[in-house]
């Protein structure tokens, strides 16, 4: 409803002005030619000692500063709230998990990760979830642009596989 509400005053305010062309044109194919990232390699050997450890200061920081009981209960009733939204308006759910580096494998606890999954999983029937786990896919470095993103190498290596699982479970 926001959305609609939103792209109404535009139409009102602004006849004839796209925002999706817009956004297409002239935001992204700036940030594009600022900052392509498509072909950067990751590698944790060339990280600077400064660099690694503000990287594990923000791995820390999603995965543990954010932990209190309020938090987690909060969420956890955040997300299924928004399963039954999706149900209640018939919206299929495909919970994705994506492929990381080893790095940030290597530095999560994953022992928190996989309680995440499992809450999400415990819904899988109850609300016709669709799961595409690539988490365990194992990739090496140089397939993501930094410690969590994929590079152009690793997307198009990942789509290809997603495509092979969509065809073969959900066909």
């Amino acid at each position: 409803m926001f959305y609609d509400n939103e792209m109404k005053k535009i139409n009102f305010y602004l006849h004839g002005f796209s925002v999706e062309e817009c956004f297409h044109d002239y935001y992204w194919a700036r940030k594009e030619r600022i900052f392509d990232l498509s072909n950067i390699e990751f590698s944790e050997d060339k990280l600077s000692d400064k660099n690694k450890a503000m990287i594990l200061r923000e791995i820390k920081q999603l995965f543990y500063e954010s932990q209190n009981e309020y938090t987690v209960e909060e969420n956890k009733k955040n997300i299924v709230e928004y399963f039954t939204f999706c149900k209640s308006n018939r919206i299929q759910i495909i919970a994705f998990y994506p492929p990381y580096s080893h790095f940030y494998k290597e530095n999560i606890d994953y022992n928190l990760f996989k309680e995440v999954k499992d809450f999400i999983n415990s819904y899988q029937e109850e609300f016709q979830i669709k799961i595409l786990d690539l988490s365990e896919l194992d990739l090496p470095d140089d397939f993501f642009y930094d410690y969590i993103h994929l590079n152009k190498k690793g997307t198009m290596l990942v789509e290809r596989y997603i495509e092979a699982l969509i065809q073969d479970r959900y066909q």
